[in-house]
C-alpha cells in the first residue's frame, strides 16, 4: 500500500511539473506571441521518460509551437503520430485542441476535405461537453474553424460577422483574427482596411509565423498597380 501511494504521489508530482512547464510556454505564446519558450520546454520534456498521456499532451503542444513558427509539415507529421482516440484517460479539452490543430494544419496544406472531418469532430466533442466553463473556454476554437470554413466558401460577410461576435481572449487570438480580417477585406476589395489589419499583425505578432505572411501581403498591396 505504501509503495502504491508513493507511486501515485510520484506520478502526480511528475504530472504537475510537466503541465506547469507546458502552461508557462502556452502563456508566453498566448500573451506575448512568442512560441520559443513552448518549443524549448516541450522539446526538453520529450527527451524525458513520461507517462503516455503526458507524452501525448506535450507532443500536441510541441506541434503548436512548431506551427506558430511556420514549420507546418513538421508540426503535422508530429501531430499525426498522436493516437488520441486510443487514450481513454485523455481530457476532453486536449482532444478539442488536437482536432482543432489537425484541421488547421490540413487546411494549411490544402487538404480541405480532411480538415472538414477533424473540424466536425471538434464540433461534436464541444457539443457533448457538460462542463460549461470548459465549453466557454474553448469556444474560440469553433470560431476560428468556422471563419476558415466561410473563407474557403467565399462567404466573407458571414466570416466577419462570426469574428465580430466572439472577441479574442488573448493577444495571439487577436493577431490571428486580424490576419483573417485582412484576408477577408482583401477579398471584398477593401485594401485600405486590409492594410490596417496587416499592420496590426506586424506590430503585435512578435515571433508568430503570421507576421511574415502579413508582411508579404502588405508589400504586395504597397506595390504600384500595373497598367
Amino acid at each position: 500500500l505504501i509503495d502504491l501511494l508513493l507511486l501515485f504521489l510520484t506520478n502526480t508530482y511528475v504530472n504537475n511539473c510537466v503541465m506547469k512547464r507546458v502552461d508557462e510556454g502556452v502563456k508566453v505564446l498566448d500573451h506575448q506571441c512568442d512560441p520559443t519558450l513552448l518549443l524549448k520546454e516541450t522539446e526538453a520534456l520529450l527527451n524525458q521518460k513520461l507517462p503516455e498521456v503526458n507524452r501525448q499532451i506535450v507532443t500536441i503542444n510541441y506541434s503548436v509551437a512548431l506551427r506558430n513558427l511556420g514549420e507546418i509539415q513538421k508540426a503535422f507529421d508530429l501531430l499525426a503520430s498522436v493516437h488520441i482516440d486510443k487514450c481513454p484517460t485523455m481530457l476532453t479539452v486536449n482532444k478539442l485542441l488536437y482536432y482543432n490543430n489537425m484541421a488547421d494544419l490540413l487546411e494549411e496544406q490544402g487538404e480541405y476535405k480532411q480538415a472538414e472531418v477533424y473540424f466536425n469532430k471538434l464540433v461534436q466533442v464541444h457539443t457533448d461537453l457538460k462542463d460549461q466553463t470548459q465549453r466557454k473556454h474553448t469556444e474560440h476554437l469553433l470560431t476560428a474553424g468556422s471563419v476558415s470554413r466561410c473563407i474557403q466558401k467565399q462567404e466573407y460577410e458571414t466570416a466577419l460577422a462570426i469574428l465580430n461576435e466572439m472577441p479574442p481572449a488573448t493577444l495571439r487570438q487577436e493577431v490571428e483574427d486580424a490576419l483573417k480580417r485582412a484576408q477577408i477585406t482583401l477579398a471584398l476589395n477593401r485594401p485600405e482596411e486590409a492594410k490596417k489589419h496587416l499592420q496590426f499583425v506586424i506590430e503585435k505578432g512578435n515571433r508568430l509565423y503570421c507576421v511574415p505572411r502579413a508582411q508579404e501581403l502588405l508589400e504586395h498591396l504597397s506595390q504600384p498597380a500595373t497598367k
